[in-house]
């Protein structure tokens, strides 16, 4: 029974690690796919946008930010609207795979503590 309980635990923590691996991945992936877009979007910028870009890039504020944002063309702001809710949903993504990374190693300290105790080295001779 112990040894079912513990090939158990140890398949659940193997595809818990694998999904977020997965996911991980998939979360790079998404982010390359923003960077490059947004590279694209940044090529249509004219030398005014650019100035306003790099400005608010450099002082990070909000209203820097409008003002920048305010200068772009329609068609652009629909562009720049779409990448900024894609960032943010990275972002959700990449501290819920935090979290979970942390409650991961958590658990496998709890499990590599308590199994000692759990299972004998040597088998008991019935």
């Amino acid at each position: 029974m112990k040894r079912v309980m513990l090939g158990l635990v140890l398949l659940l923590a193997g595809c818990g690690s694998l999904l977020t691996e997965q996911r991980m991945a998939k979360l790079n992936t998404d982010v390359q796919a923003i960077q490059q877009d947004f590279q694209g979007l940044s090529a249509t910028f004219t030398p005014e946008q650019r100035e306003k870009y790099a400005r608010a890039q450099t002082v990070q504020d909000e209203a820097t930010f409008q003002e920048f944002y305010a200068s772009l063309t329609p068609p652009q702001q629909t562009t720049m609207t779409a990448l900024l809710e894609r960032t943010h949903q990275a972002e959700q993504e990449r501290q819920m795979l935090s979290q979970r990374v942390q409650q991961d190693l958590a658990m496998q300290e709890v499990t590599r503590r308590q199994l000692p105790r759990q299972i004998p080295f040597f088998p008991s001779v019935p």
